[in-house]
C-alpha cells in the first residue's frame, strides 16, 4: 500500500513520456500504445500531445517482466524517468 502511494506521488511530480519513448520502452507499436491508454493500462497525463505517465510505463514493464523488474527495480525507475519530458507538467 505504501509503495503504491509513493509511486502515485512520484508519478504526479514527474514528467511523462512521449508516445515514441513509450513505444521504445514497451517495445510495442504506436497503435498499441493508444490502445493501452484507451484500456486504462497506461495513464495519460496530457492528451494533446499525448504524454504517458512514467509510473504507468514502469508498472506495465513490471507486469510483463516480473523477475527482471524485481532484480532491476531501481535502475528501471531511474532509466525510465530520465526519458521523461518534464515540460509537460
Amino acid at each position: 500500500m505504501v509503495m503504491r502511494l509513493l509511486r502515485l506521488f512520484i508519478t504526479m511530480n514527474s514528467g511523462g513520456l512521449s508516445v515514441e519513448a513509450t513505444m521504445q520502452w514497451l517495445n510495442v507499436t504506436r497503435s498499441y500504445v493508444y490502445q493501452l491508454v484507451r484500456k486504462n493500462s497506461l495513464k495519460a497525463l496530457k492528451l494533446n500531445p499525448l504524454v504517458i505517465s512514467t509510473g504507468s510505463v514502469i508498472e506495465r514493464i513490471e507486469e510483463t517482466y516480473p523477475l527482471v523488474a524485481q532484480k532491476c527495480h531501481q535502475i528501471l525507475n531511474y532509466s525510465v524517468k530520465q526519458d521523461a519530458t518534464h515540460e509537460f507538467k
